[in-house]
This record gives C-alpha cells, structure tokens and sequence, in this order.
C-alpha cells in the first residue's frame, strides 16, 4: 500500500491488483488510479487499460504464484522489482530470461 502511495504522490497511473478478499477493500484505499483482481484476467485489463502498450513498471510482492503474470503486462523496456515472496520464492531468473522480455532488471 505504502509504495502505491508514493508512486502517486509522485504523480504516477498507479493499476493495483489484488485477490478477491477484504485486501481489495485496503488495496482501494490506498488511492491506485484503478484496482483489478488478478483472479479476472488482469493481465489483459492491464493490456485495455493501457492501449497495449503494458505498464512502465511493475512491482510484484507476492512472488512464485504471481511473478510471471507480473511481468507478462510489461511493456517494452520496463523497469521490474520484486520484493517479496508472500506465496514463495519465484525463479531463479537470470537477466537473459528477463532481457528476452524486454524488461530492464535492476
């Protein structure tokens, strides 16, 4: 909630996601500019929402059940982070898998 926060502040589209629970109630009101449930095809609302071109950055904390859809709403070149790993550890990763994305790793 605290990084969807400051990403607005700064002036960032924030698109949250979360699972159909009471978190979809906290995810709201931490002021995303929308919030899907990633049980509904959020990765093709992520595509309508942004024109097809996918987000600049994405953030997943949920890891192993999450990660790869994710990173599938990217867009070209966007920045990644994983902070988390709430339902496992995901990967390994290496940066050849996540180059062929077209994702930047930092």
């Amino acid at each position: 909630m605290l990084l969807c926060q400051i990403a607005k502040m700064r002036g960032a589209r924030v698109i949250g996601t979360c699972p159909p629970t009471r978190k979809a109630k906290l995810a709201a009101e931490a002021a995303p500019n929308e919030v899907i449930l990633y049980t509904a095809g959020f990765e093709e609302e992520v595509k309508r929402l942004t024109d097809g071109k996918g987000l600049q950055v994405v953030y997943d904390s949920v890891g192993k059940d999450h990660v790869d859809k994710s990173y599938s709403t990217a867009g070209t070149r966007a920045a990644t982070g994983l902070y988390g790993q709430s339902s496992g550890p995901s990967g390994p990763w290496t940066s050849g898998q996540l180059g062929r994305q077209g994702l930047a790793w930092y």
